[in-house]
């Protein structure tokens, strides 16, 4: 059994339906969702359905979600949000996602255990 958190309720300040299993996060501007690209949005999970503007995002922040590979990753590696996907992190003090299940290259698509937090050993 999968045992996952998803949230929905929060909608798309942009067209998503290209973006499932990429990371995703709220516009403090004005609270809704954007492709995780950028400073300005802060990954909070993996998008899980294919939203257009004004639709109601799936965002999984619990379990375990495919996720989109922006880089090569190895399994056990630890994940954080880059330009619209998700890479491995060594770097103290980065956000994570989770961990990855699978090893793949960018463009790929492999499962992620999502546990959110810092990378471990940081101070944090």
């Amino acid at each position: 059994m999968n045992n996952v958190f998803d949230i929905g309720s929060f909608a798309a300040g942009e067209d998503l339906s290209s973006y499932q299993f990429c990371p995703v996060g709220i516009s403090a501007t004005d609270g809704l969702i954007y492709l995780a690209d950028g400073d300005e949005t802060i990954a909070m999970g993996i998008l899980q359905n294919k939203p257009t503007s004004g639709q109601a995002c799936s965002i999984r922040t619990l379990g375990i979600s495919k996720v989109k590979l922006g880089g090569t990753v190895t399994i056990g590696a630890w994940g954080t949000a880059s330009s619209g996907a998700v890479i491995a992190t060594t770097t103290a003090e980065t956000r994570t996602l989770g961990y990855f299940c699978a090893a793949g290259v960018s463009g790929d698509i492999v499962e992620m255990k999502m546990e959110p937090g810092y990378y471990p050993g940081s101070a944090t």
